[in-house]
């Protein structure tokens, strides 16, 4: 994780190292997945990651086909950051496979989860990172 001490609550995560601080949560269905390369199901997710473009760099993935059914959940969490400022995520997510679902991102300000998802895509958005 680089932090940028000019601005507080900056980060940035390409999970190149490691998973920057971002935890699993223990009590959903199944895990992320810090991986390189392509996915070990046939047709599904990206063939590289987007930040190095090869198969040497790293990016975080669930895997959505069996034994996966719907209705699973795989949450992950980033660290805590500072609200003194204001925030912005920028990310690249790649969703491809016939048994893709819903992606969701929440923004969590106090100890209750979030209700309404700040960003959302469901079903399939073709093999290409966005």
């Amino acid at each position: 994780m680089t932090v940028d001490s000019s601005t507080p609550g900056v980060f940035d995560c390409d999970f190149e190292t490691d998973l920057c601080g971002w935890t699993q949560d223990s009590e959903d269905d199944f895990d992320w997945t810090r991986h390189e390369g392509s996915t070990d199901t046939g047709n599904t997710g990206p063939p590289y990651d987007h930040t190095m473009g090869n198969e040497n760099g790293h990016y975080m993935y669930i895997e959505t086909s069996s034994p996966r059914v719907a209705g699973d959940r795989a949450l992950l969490y980033s660290p805590t950051v500072s609200t003194a400022c204001t925030m912005y995520l920028h990310f690249w997510y790649h969703m491809y496979g016939s048994a893709i679902e819903t992606l969701n991102v929440y923004v969590r300000t106090d100890s209750s989860p979030p209700a309404v998802p700040v960003f959302t895509r469901t079903g399939e958005q073709g093999n290409q990172w966005l």
